[in-house]
């Protein structure tokens, strides 16, 4: 990394730990949903002003930097919304990643394989003591972690030949349809019956997959399939 471009490669590390510390102190205290969003919107917006962002066909760079905060907050809160069953959150962070995996060794990014890699590893090894019945938990601290590291390094990446910039938007939605058509659905219905979008409830997939009649382990190996 040349010597101008260091900073810039260090702040979405240390915007991981400030999204750390965020959730560590949520664990414990329990913080406002305005304050948590506040927190993550700030975190996402010094990465898409400071480091990367999504280009947009030639559009403004202020319309790539609002795409890519909310895709940053959007994917970082999915995972987090996702961990409501054990196993949940880890298991689709490291499908996830195993897919990602696979492109950025196709497409040569040698760098991004290497963080994948290390992410994949860490679920793996976590959701060992994760998978229900569990015997250890995320927290907040973990999955919102583990969202903004797969948001960023989604970012990050180069989906694209020359013929096909679509790909750079259309894989990470691919990839990550599972925990965003989690998220999408349980907002989509607080809103229609007037409730808090950030109360929690039992209108998450893997919860209706139990009132289909699966066991908690089998709504979480079925999520698990789905995303695969």
């Amino acid at each position: 990394v040349a010597a101008g471009a260091a900073p810039r490669e260090l702040l979405v590390p240390l915007g991981s730990l400030a999204i750390l510390a965020l959730g560590g102190v949520d664990d414990r205290r329990k913080l406002s949903a305005g304050v948590k969003l506040a927190v993550q919107v700030l975190v996402a917006l010094g990465v898409a002003v400071g480091s990367r962002r999504f280009e947009l066909f030639g559009a403004p760079p202020a319309v790539g930097i609002a795409v890519t905060v909310l895709w940053i907050v959007g994917v970082t809160n999915a995972f987090n919304l996702l961990d409501h069953m054990d196993g949940l959150s880890a298991g689709v962070a490291a499908i996830a990643g195993g897919a990602f995996l696979v492109v950025a060794v196709q497409t040569g990014q040698a760098e991004l394989a290497a963080l994948l890699a290390a992410l994949i590893g860490a679920c793996l090894g976590f959701l060992a003591l994760n998978f229900p019945p569990a015997r250890m938990f995320l927290g907040d601290a973990g999955s919102l972690f583990v969202g903004f590291w797969i948001a960023c390094l989604t970012v990050s990446f180069t989906f694209y030949r020359a013929h096909y910039p679509l790909y750079t938007y259309c894989v990470p939605l691919a990839v990550l349809a599972v925990p965003l058509y989690d998220t999408s659905s349980v907002v989509l219905i607080r809103l229609l019956r007037r409730r808090p979008i950030f109360e929690g409830d039992t209108n998450h997939l893997a919860h209706r997959l139990v009132a289909l009649g699966l066991s908690r382990r089998g709504a979480v190996v079925a999520v698990y399939i789905l995303t695969l």
